[in-house]
């Protein structure tokens, strides 16, 4: 089995959005729709709800709106729920223990109607030496296109192929998925049967998706191969060369910052010799 790197920081604890929404109602309507019958269309009026308390911390709300979502048999619903047990257990006022046997039983549920994201939560705490089952569901996140399940899955079994679901699968502006498709470029680096298109391409997306280290080894790669996309050369060393202190590697950025200037030179004198 061979580890990419990322794995053992935990990838943040499932930051992941959700890929079900519902419509942008203002919050008075989403708490009218998830307090009505319980059926598929307020359910994800809930999930909606839960999610944007979540994110002003107001941990007990998001979890009951979850359950209610939950309660019709919703899977992300569910899986919201579990993902709140396991990793805001201290605002609940409970146990890391008590939370993970809520989350466990969540999650299980979740994964079992259908959720990837339910089936990749749940694998990720079960007990360690439970490889068996950790695979297994993995798997099944995988396949119900989990980027998760395919990041943690690719420890076990075909890394390229899994590594490349991961980051085809993950949503846009997600530091999530930043990681998984650098990931993904430096397992086709190390791959002789790769091509150089390839690399570039989930550099790129890598880049793209908001990691600032996957836009300098996209930069450096496409010049490099003397690439004429110039436009996009200067917007990916320009993603780079913006200080960020104690948040970036000095070297990276200093690299970025001279090779941006002198990309800009080259752009400028060739605008120059250019016939009117």
């Amino acid at each position: 089995m061979k580890n990419t790197k990322k794995i053992t920081l935990g990838i943040f604890l499932f930051a992941v959005s959700m890929t079900a929404s519902a419509t942008a109602l203002p919050l008075e309507d989403l708490k009218t729709a998830c307090n009505g019958p319980a059926n598929s269309a307020n359910s994800l009026a809930c999930i909606k709800l839960s999610r944007t308390l979540l994110k002003a911390n107001r941990v007990f709300l998001a979890l009951s709106y979850a359950h209610k979502g939950a309660k019709s048999g919703n899977p992300d619903a569910m899986f919201i729920a579990a993902k709140i047990y396991v990793t805001r257990w201290k605002e609940l006022g409970i146990t890391y223990q008590e939370g993970l046997k809520y989350s466990q039983a969540l999650a299980k549920e979740s994964c079992e109607k259908g959720s990837g994201e339910g089936c990749s939560l749940y694998a990720y705490n079960l007990p360690a030496d439970d490889t068996k089952n950790k695979v297994k569901n993995w798997k099944l996140g995988c396949e119900r296109k989990s980027a998760v399940g395919c990041f943690f899955l690719a420890n076990y079994q075909d890394r390229i192929e899994n590594l490349s679901k991961a980051c085809e699968y993950s949503e846009s502006d997600s530091t999530l998925g930043s990681n998984f498709c650098l990931d993904y470029a430096e397992a086709l680096e190390e791959d002789q049967k790769s091509t150089k298109a390839q690399i570039q391409d989930a550099f790129d997306k890598a880049c793209t998706l908001g990691y600032r280290y996957g836009c300098y080894k996209a930069a450096s790669l496409r010049e490099e191969q003397k690439s004429s996309e110039t436009e996009l050369l200067l917007q990916q060393y320009g993603k780079v060369c913006i200080p960020v202190p104690g948040l970036w590697s000095q070297k990276y950025y200093n690299d970025a910052c001279k090779r941006l200037r002198e990309v800009q030179k080259k752009t400028e004198q060739s605008k120059l010799r250019m016939p009117d």
